[in-house]
């Protein structure tokens, strides 16, 4: 999990956006698909707590974090340097262009009043029609109940 958290939740700083336990609530166990009665069980359980004993297992997580956290630094720098070249790219596009009509090409941009203004229309139309079924029906309930 923590090498999820390093991969997907860290900033370009190298710190984390989430909080990792000290220790773990479930701790997990693993298992060997080995036979049960196996002759070798017991010198693979000895083999087991001198690696985790030594360490081993702890340097293991360790160097695959450090270097999870390297690579995910460097992804989000090197993303940041291309929205950078785009955005240089798009101002040197747009000078001759209004500076209010948007630009298109990222698909990071914010929506604004000109993307919304399809889904506004269909509100728009849905609400008057609305209103238009409401006062048919109050019309038609009056008239049959003066009959």
């Amino acid at each position: 999990m923590e090498l999820m958290i390093v991969k997907y939740f860290s900033r370009p700083d190298g710190s984390t956006q989430l909080y990792i336990g000290r220790e773990s609530i479930f701790p997990g166990l693993s298992a060997w698909p080995i036979p049960h009665d196996a002759p070798y069980r017991l010198q693979l359980d000895r083999i087991m707590m001198a690696v985790v004993e030594a360490g081993v297992t702890k340097k293991w997580k360790s160097d695959t974090l450090a270097e999870a956290k390297r690579e995910s630094r460097e992804e989000q720098k090197q993303q940041q340097q291309e929205q950078q070249q785009e955005q240089q790219q798009e101002q040197q596009q747009v000078e001759g262009v209004d500076k209010e009509e948007p630009v298109s090409g990222n698909s990071l941009d914010p929506l604004n009043l000109v993307h919304m203004q399809g889904p506004l229309l269909l509100l728009l139309v849905g609400h008057i029609a609305s209103v238009v079924v409401f006062t048919t029906e109050k019309i038609n309930r009056i008239i049959q109940h003066k009959n």
